[in-house]
């Protein structure tokens, strides 16, 4: 269930993003929603990879009939962590973006 709502997230920062391109046709701006953008879809992929490769041997990621001791799989903690606190960091680029904005408009361009 975490996965498809880690993966709910990312499709939905991607959703504000492409909503932020529609909003200004600054080229500054559009580069730097790009780039996040970009970001978070390699987040994205990495997140895949190491939920499907998290574990040793690779089945054992999602069969749950593999013995616990033929298997080795990363630190519950730090596959919960790190993808958070990354998460919070885009989280808090994504709303800053409007500001941006609202400065295009007051000062006529960055």
């Amino acid at each position: 269930m975490r996965d498809y709502l880690l993966r709910s997230q990312h499709q939905l920062k991607l959703s504000i993003l492409f909503l932020y391109l529609r909003l200004s046709t600054e080229k500054r701006f559009r580069q730097i929603v790009y780039s996040l953008a970009s970001i978070v879809v390699c987040y994205s992929i990495v997140h895949v990879f190491i939920d499907i490769f998290g574990c040793r041997p690779t089945r054992a990621s999602w069969d749950l009939a593999v013995p616990k001791s033929k298997k080795a799989c990363v630190d519950k903690l730090t596959t919960y962590m790190v993808p958070s606190i990354a998460s919070i960091v885009m989280d808090v680029f994504i709303l800053l973006l409007p500001l941006l904005i609202i400065l295009l408009f007051a000062t006529g361009g960055l």
